[in-house]
Order: structure tokens, then sequence, then C-alpha cells
């Protein structure tokens, strides 16, 4: 495990409210694609019910927004991953005035709550990003593979075509033996053995080949494979979208203040920035300073509120596979602290 980078954790936390990519160290930025997925999810389309099949997909890899998948920095890749959660548009101005928003830290930088393309928030990607490649020297620059340990499956229903109004689909949290081909479902996002997942879509359509999950409220535990550890990471899921050959996923949603001080309590220790130094008070202060949502509030906004969770947005690549074949209780991984 490399050792972070302290003279680049404290230069993020200067710039932080900034593009996330100006903490990383890389070639010069470069033009990108333009934008395949709305800030808004789209409405099912009309028409009948097309009887279809069920199609699995399993995630293979995250995508952070800081580079492209080749490896090449992004100037504002951040800015095009997740949704527009809030309804709202938060300009710099708009972020600085408070008019729309709730109310950030104090001592935050006053633009800290400028939104994404479109309105989309994403403050994992604008604001936590650029500190992880300070701290985690071997995070790829480019797609997060996830490995044997720890994936999530995708079921679609009665997927009938490129455009069907109802697809249902379900999440399931799986691992596998290494070396072995088939998925193992963890019981505890299960209900009723392998039939039934926790995590439930039943309003899910298919549009122009992409799959929606309709409108959700639910909680997703994640891992986020960092710093050669897998960090467990409660994530509240509000869309999730993908083209039915599993390229191009997108997810949306938020992470509560208690859910960030869990994961960090984790990560940190883990690569030697212990509690009480001042570089353990930088990054808790860099991801606490940067949450810009209301978690329970209509709309995830609250004038005059104290903003209490984060917004996240994460690209994602899937791929077929075949359907599970076992369930069972997933014994999380130890982590070694290097703090005494």
């Amino acid at each position: 495990m490399g050792r972070f980078d302290r003279r680049k954790l404290r230069l993020c936390a200067v710039v932080l409210g900034a593009s996330a990519v100006h903490c990383a160290a890389s070639p010069a930025p470069t033009p990108e694609a333009p934008p395949a997925v709305a800030a808004r999810p789209p409405s099912p389309p009309d028409g009948p019910n097309v009887p279809g099949e069920v199609r699995w997909l399993v995630l293979q890899s995250w995508r952070f927004g800081a580079y492209d998948a080749s490896g090449k920095r992004t100037a504002r890749g951040w800015a095009d991953l997740g949704f527009d959660l809030d309804g709202r548009v938060t300009t710099a101005a708009l972020s600085k005035s408070g008019e729309q928003t709730c109310r950030h830290l104090e001592g935050s930088p006053h633009d800290i709550l400028t939104d994404g393309r479109d309105g989309i928030d994403n403050q994992f990607g604008s604001v936590v990003v650029a500190p992880l490649y300070s701290i985690c020297p071997t995070l790829p620059h480019g797609d997060i593979a996830l490995g044997d340990s720890f994936t999530l499956l995708l079921r679609l229903e009665d997927v009938g075509g490129p455009d069907d109004p109802s697809a249902p689909g379900s999440l399931f949290v799986a691992r596998r033996s290494p070396g072995a081909t088939d998925w193992i479902l963890d019981d505890a996002l299960l209900e009723a053995g392998m039939s039934v997942s926790k995590v439930r879509f039943p309003s899910g359509f298919v549009r122009n080949g992409r799959w929606w999950s309709g409108p959700t409220n639910v909680t997703v535990p994640l891992e986020l494979p960092l710093c050669d550890i897998s960090v467990p990471f409660r994530l509240d899921l509000r869309a999730l979208t993908v083209r039915l050959d599993g390229s191009d996923g997108m997810l949306g949603g938020f992470a509560r203040t208690a859910a960030l001080r869990d994961a960090q309590a984790l990560l940190l220790p883990a690569v030697g920035i212990c509690p009480g130094t001042a570089d353990y008070d930088i990054a808790h202060n860099t991801v606490e300073q940067g949450v810009d949502l209301v978690a329970d509030a209509p709309g995830l906004q609250a004038l005059g509120r104290v903003c209490n969770a984060l917004s996240v947005g994460l690209g994602f690549v899937a791929k077929p596979t075949a359907p599970p074949t076992a369930h069972g209780p997933f014994v999380p991984a130890e982590v070694v602290h290097r703090c005494k």
C-alpha cells in the first residue's frame, strides 16, 4: 500500500469546492464526449407492456469522473455523473447567496454547493474524489475494478425490447471465490431465499435501449475499493440506469453524515491518517464541508437548515452474467489500522 501525499491532501483542502481534478496529478485535461445520460430521469415510454425475458447484469467497475476509461484526466467529469436530486440548478452565485439551498457548514467555500451539468448533484465527485487520489496512490487512473469479494448484480424482469413501459428490477450484493464463475448472493439483502431482494424497483422501464429504475428511495450497502481495501459505504439510492448490454451505467443518491463518518473512520486509519492529527482533521473537514442536501426533507432541500447529506453520482460498467446459484452470509474482510 503506497503512502499518501500530505502536501497534496493539504492543497486539496485549500482549493476545496473547485473541480476535483485540481488536486490530482495527471496530464492536462482532454475534451470530453457529449453526455449520454439526462440529468433528470425520463418518464416511461407510451404503449402497452411488452412481454419479455429476465436479464442479469454484474457490475465490473466504478467510474469516479476524475479520469476517463483510458486513464486520461477529465476537467469536469464528475459534473456528468449522477442526477439532479433536488430539482434545482445551483450556480456558484446561488451557492454563495444561499437563496435556494440548505446552509453549508461554517468555514466552507462560498461556491461549495455549485451543481454539475443541468443541476446534477454530485459532491462526492466534486469534493471527495480529489482527496481520495491524494491518500490512495494506488487508485487507478481510469475504471476502478470490482473484485470477486464484492459486487452488485442487477436483475431486470420482463424486458421486451428497447422500449418497454414496465420492466421491474432488483439489486443484489454478491461475491464469488477466486477462480469461480458462479456468484453467491449476500443473505443480508435477501427477504426470501434467493428469490426476493430488499432492494427492488417495481417501476422500472426501458427507454431507447436503456433501463431506468423509476422513482426509488432505498438504502444500498456499497463497498468502494480504495487504498487496497474495501470500504463499506451506505448509499441512499434515488435513481439507477444502465444500457441493456451493461454499458454506460449511472447511479445517483446521497450519503448521510453518519455514513460518511463511518467510512472515514475505517479508511483513514488504514492508510496511516490517525485521529487527533492535522491530516485526519483536514480529510474529515473536507468531506463535512461538502455536504449539500438535507436527508428526509421534501425534495432533499430545506432553506435555512444545515446541510447533512452528501450527494453522490457514480458511473459504472456492467456486463451480462448467468443467474446466481447460491446464497449465504457475508463476513466483512478485516481492515488493519496503522494507527497506534
